[in-house]
């Protein structure tokens, strides 16, 4: 995890990695996104915005080795957009939240584009 945010440039080695490693020990995987999502609720709560920002990217990568499920980061980018429409919130914070969900879109547009869960992705664009 945290070669990924010190090297953003290698993301995608690092997700390839992580799938093999996903094929080979399947219960690898879900440890390691359970480390995913406890060091971006970290990063959050430390507002390291651009570590966050790359975490999510490296999510959305992993749907293409297929260690995460579309359905799953359409949730965490739902997530992302209902706080970004409460009330209250920062416009800094509201630009941040709906920017770091579309910088993640051409790491998974062509997954959405061919798989079942086009009907979510269309909504989400919505």
């Amino acid at each position: 995890v945290k070669n990924a945010i010190e090297q953003p440039e290698k993301i995608t080695i690092y997700s390839t990695l992580v799938g093999l490693l996903n094929v080979k020990m399947f219960s690898t995987g879900g440890e390691f996104l359970v480390l995913i999502m406890e060091k971006l609720s970290t990063l959050i709560d430390d507002a390291e915005w651009r570590s966050v920002q790359l975490l999510v990217r490296f999510l959305a990568d992993l749907i293409n080795c297929n260690v995460v499920m579309g359905a799953s980061l359409l949730r965490l980018f739902d997530t992302f957009i209902a706080t970004a429409a409460e009330p209250g919130v920062k416009p800094s914070m509201r630009d941040f939240l709906l920017y770091t969900v579309m910088q993640s879109l051409p790491w998974i547009g062509l997954h959405f584009n061919d798989s079942k869960d086009e009907v979510e992705f269309e909504r989400l664009l919505d």
